[in-house]
């Protein structure tokens, strides 16, 4: 059994989507025995008045194809039959802060962490990529910063 793992994140670039990856096993696969992920999500510098609101749902999850493999995405492609699981993470989320005097800034808030993991026997036999992909389903839903870390298990 070998065991593998892999972490990015988008902190510089904070956007509505994210699409980690490829991540390569550094071997070919002949199984895949278990897949864990945490994924993680802010809104970061974001100017809200007392009364104003921050909604959005965030949906996520982790998929592989061969080597080469063009990822799904999010929302669009929610419950592909390449994903191990895709779902919301958390769900419609509603937040509001004020900071006066002197200004109304918040830094970093919302801040949401999901862990999942797929366990089993998936045949394989080859090269395969893995991504963590992520993306709001709400139109007009803030930026946001999201940082993963990913795990496999898998025979070779």
């Amino acid at each position: 059994m070998i065991h593998q793992a892999w972490t990015d994140q988008n902190y510089g670039s904070p956007g509505t989507t994210t699409q980690f990856g490829p991540f390569t096993p550094a071997s070919g696969v002949v199984r895949i025995i278990r897949v864990r992920c945490v994924f993680s999500t802010s809104q970061p510098g974001i100017d809200l008045l007392p009364t104003d609101t921050i909604r959005d749902q965030i949906c996520w999850g982790v998929q592989s194809g061969g080597t080469g493999y063009s990822p799904l995405v999010l929302p669009a492609d929610i419950g592909g039959a390449d994903f191990y699981w895709s779902e919301m993470l958390g769900g419609n989320t509603t937040a509001s802060a004020a900071w006066t005097p002197p200004t109304n800034d918040v830094g970093w808030m919302d801040t949401r962490v999901a862990t999942k993991e797929w366990q089993g026997q998936l045949a394989i036999g080859g090269g395969i990529d893995f991504y963590v992909t992520s993306g709001v389903i709400t139109i007009g839903a803030s930026d946001y910063a999201a940082s993963c870390s990913l795990e496999i298990d898998y025979s070779a």
